[in-house]
């Protein structure tokens, strides 16, 4: 090959090659552009997301708190101040700490201390009569706490068994643990089950009466219901935790 023909050969793989590089940039960076742009959108979507969570996960842990609070105040009324005791620390000792945040978030006066002076009174002092006024502010500032979320949020029928179902969730949990053969071995677990119903059907109450989805979860509620009679565990339980696991499963939420 003569060196004219040499150099044009050279030349022309030269001019190949540097068109194949710009070209392999040009497709990773625009591949860059396009991953970029798909990320921000995914991003953007769970934001959404989370701010649909973040309000199930507040009514819910309020929920949670409400249900000990109501299932402490029933043993207490029956003089059974020692059972009574654990549903008042729950509340501060186990669930607090996740709502906190939300609650600085939302810039929502905190109430732990409210909850704090309730169970001291209730473990050291449970027949004096500043427990139950101190029980009645509590309440009021978690129904101030639940009155941050919309008017619309809080009468959305599907937001509403949403978070009924989180709350029988935890109930099918704490009854399966509670239980061994047809006996309640943990009394403290089937009662957070019963006070987190008791919340339940406050909510399932509060729905408006034309809701087709009141309708639906009506005969599962109350079959769930009736796995806890009293505060006081039964003798023998009602239904296993496997009809319980069924009929939380079939809960409907829409």
């Amino acid at each position: 090959m003569k060196n004219s023909q040499l150099f044009s050969f050279l030349s022309l793989l030269t001019i190949s090659f540097t068109f194949t590089l710009f070209m392999s940039d040009y497709g990773l960076k625009a591949l860059e552009v396009n991953n970029s742009y798909y990320k921000q959108h995914k991003i953007d979507h769970s934001q959404h997301q989370k701010i649909l969570d973040k309000d199930l996960d507040f009514m819910t842990n309020l929920g949670l708190i409400k249900g000990h609070l109501m299932l402490g105040k029933e043993l207490l009324v029956l003089g059974e101040y020692e059972q009574a005791e654990p549903h008042f620390g729950h509340p501060v000792d186990e669930i607090y700490g996740n709502l906190e945040p939300e609650l600085e978030a939302r810039n929502i006066l905190s109430f732990k201390t409210e909850l704090t002076i309730l169970h001291d009174l209730v473990k050291f002092s449970p027949q004096d009569n500043k427990v139950m006024s101190q029980y009645d502010q509590a309440m009021v500032k978690i129904d101030e706490a639940i009155s941050n979320l919309s008017v619309e949020k809080r009468n959305n029928s599907e937001f509403i068994s949403q978070v009924i179902k989180n709350l029988l969730a935890t109930v099918k949990e704490e009854y399966s643990a509670a239980i061994i053969g047809n006996k309640v071995v943990e009394n403290v677990e089937y009662q957070d089950s019963r006070g987190f119903v008791l919340y339940s059907l406050i909510l399932y109450e509060n729905m408006d009466n034309n809701s087709p989805l009141k309708a639906k979860m009506q005969p599962i509620l109350f079959q769930i219901k009736d796995a806890f009679p009293q505060a006081i565990p039964p003798e023998t339980i009602i239904f296993s935790s496997e009809k319980m696991e069924q009929l939380v499963n079939n809960f409907p939420v829409n």
